[in-house]
């Protein structure tokens, strides 16, 4: 099928239209949030805080002009705004760190966000902008722009992610200046906490000295996975520390389950050589049982070997032998998010350019048939003497009709 392509005036984004046979009304979500250039805040406020309003002086203290929510159709790339938080003193805070977000089942999607206030006495001895700890916030992804906060985020919180059935959080980070690592899990949509565990000795035992670097639900929505990278190449493991990084597991309660067997998820092709010392990152279980990773690997005779060799998607049975080895062809790949059936695969691509630029480009891969499209192309970053705002944009997940 021929790609249609969509133009909007300002900023330029570029979707298409694809996979249209036995597409089941899928359709790929995803930020888009402009941030001002110094050029563009004078232009925005050209007098400062001078005569500005107390909206204005909220909305000068936001990261962001706003945030947007799309959705775009596979079947036939239909474009439409979920929500922005433009003109609000809400400011959604875009990032990678919460996994899978979207409940097709309730129409809304988890974020991290703020909601500023302007305050003055008796709270506050004069008049001035609040910036409240941030929170973990649901908002509604039909067109209403409502939001409710659920919770705070905790403490330096580093991965978050929502079981398939929208029903748990799990959210997990560091505390206590690293003497300790917490995953904490909440009941959703009421935001209430179920528990709180230290993790770190659980995570430890497994891999010495390692960091976790992703984390998700199982398809049972009960059981999390962790994976386990090495740390800091500057802080050797401590005397007796085994630096096994791997995929381990956990009870949502935040008992010990284990771990994957030793190279699950690993690309493993006669001509294609990979670090051993680097985790396949699993992106998540499917309904019918089957793990899906994300591996890199190189050409064997190309050398030196790349620093970021091209990106693999593995999938295993529940045995977890292998079924399929994917080439994806891109080696600057993240924001991996697979869709409702497990069948098609959308993913980042941060494009390097001359000059030391770089683009950000989505891409949608069919599982089954191995057809791939590009859904959208952000443009290049502008000069910091631009009047227009900079655009990044993040996958959110998918919803299903």
């Amino acid at each position: 099928m021929p790609w249609t392509r969509l133009r909007l005036v300002w900023p330029l984004l570029i979707c298409v239209s694809f996979f249209a046979p036995g597409a089941r009304g899928q359709k790929l979500v995803y930020m888009v949030s402009y941030t001002n250039t110094p050029a563009s805040f004078r232009a925005q406020f050209p007098n400062g805080v001078l005569g500005a309003t107390p909206e204005q002086r909220v909305a000068m203290v936001r990261q962001r002009i706003r945030t947007e929510v799309w959705s775009v159709s596979v079947k036939d790339g239909k474009r439409e705004r979920l929500f922005s938080d433009g003109g609000m003193s809400f400011e959604i805070v875009p990032g990678v760190d919460m996994g899978a977000p979207v409940n097709g089942a309730r129409n809304v999607a988890y974020v991290r966000g703020i909601d500023y206030a302007w305050q003055g006495p008796p709270k506050r001895a004069t008049q001035e902008s609040y910036e409240p700890p941030s929170g973990i916030y649901e908002v509604a992804l039909n067109g209403s722009n409502r939001f409710r906060r659920l919770f705070d985020a905790p403490q330096n919180m580093a991965l978050a992610t929502v079981n398939a059935a929208g029903t748990r959080a799990a959210l997990s980070g560091w505390e206590d200046n690293g003497a300790g690592y917490f995953l904490y899990v909440y009941e959703l949509p009421s935001g209430k906490l179920l528990a709180r565990t230290d993790i770190k000795k659980i995570l430890q035992a497994h891999c010495g000295e390692c960091i976790p670097g992703g984390a998700g639900w199982f398809a049972d929505g009960k059981r999390l996975f962790f994976t386990m990278e090495e740390g800091d190449a500057d802080d050797p493991p401590g005397p007796g520390a085994e630096v096994t990084p791997g995929n381990y597991m956990v009870s949502a309660e935040g008992g010990d389950l284990g771990g994957f067997p030793a190279r699950t998820g690993e690309v493993n092709l006669q001509d294609y050589w990979r670090n051993p010392s680097v985790a396949p990152y699993l992106i998540r279980q499917t309904e019918n049982g089957n793990y899906v990773f994300h591996d890199s690997a190189s050409k064997k005779d190309l050398l030196p070997r790349a620093l970021d060799p091209p990106a693999f998607v593995v999938i295993t049975g529940a045995d977890f032998k292998i079924q399929k080895q994917i080439a994806l062809g891109r080696a600057d790949a993240s924001q991996f998010e697979l869709s409702c059936d497990g069948s098609l695969l959308a993913f980042a691509e941060d494009r390097q350019l001359p000059g030391y630029k770089a683009q950000r480009h989505l891409w949608i891969r069919n599982l089954q048939t191995g057809e791939e499209k590009e859904a959208l192309a952000a443009p290049l970053a502008n000069p910091r003497n631009s009047p227009n705002p900079n655009v990044t944009v993040t996958i959110l997940g998918w919803l299903e009709n």
